[in-house]
């Protein structure tokens, strides 16, 4: 049987060939660094058909690959992924945390506001910052009443991140 190490060449190959079934069926490998990588090269690739089970990767008990796998949706930018990446904002992992915001934003579907909203509470700087940095990106009218909390925050990162997302978002008129 091929250790993870032997796996890597091969890996490689199938990305250079664009070879995207072979590198979903990577996906499912024993090894965790062989099922991040072939996330990582399937998100290289781009290819739609990868979408899918790059879903199920969501659920992967490893979080290097929860959050490559994060990562690898939002470079395909596919719609689909939208409502499971909402739902892999709750992982305990800040990192996967912090990825599924900036893949949330790499996809730029409104179907996000109000769950990236959400996060701009939670325990992690780095989840906050990536979620003000997304609903920029979103650039929804939503937003702009729970970004404009960060204006003068004492966190200066957070405070320019929060002003530069507002200068992209046009606030909802007054009822």
């Amino acid at each position: 049987m091929r250790n993870s190490a032997s796996s890597a060449p091969d890996l490689v190959n199938m990305w250079m060939k664009g070879d995207v079934e072979g590198l979903i069926g990577r996906l499912n490998h024993k090894s965790a660094f062989v099922r991040m990588m072939a996330a990582d090269f399937l998100g290289d690739v781009g290819d739609e058909t990868a979408v899918e089970p790059l879903i199920r990767s969501l659920r992967d008990r490893k979080r290097i690959v929860r959050w490559t796998t994060a990562k690898a949706l939002g470079r395909i930018r596919d719609a689909r992924a939208v409502e499971p990446l909402i739902q892999a904002l709750r992982d305990k992992d800040h990192v996967v945390r912090v990825c599924v915001a900036e893949a949330l934003g790499e996809i730029g579907d409104r179907r996000a506001v109000e769950a990236l909203m959400r996060v701009l509470n939670d325990e992690n700087r780095d989840v906050r910052i990536e979620a003000i940095r997304s609903l920029g990106r979103i650039g929804d009218p939503r937003a702009f009443e729970a970004l404009s909390q960060f204006r003068e925050d004492e966190d200066g990162t957070i405070r320019r991140f929060a002003n530069r997302a507002l200068e992209k978002i046009t606030p909802l008129p007054p009822r």
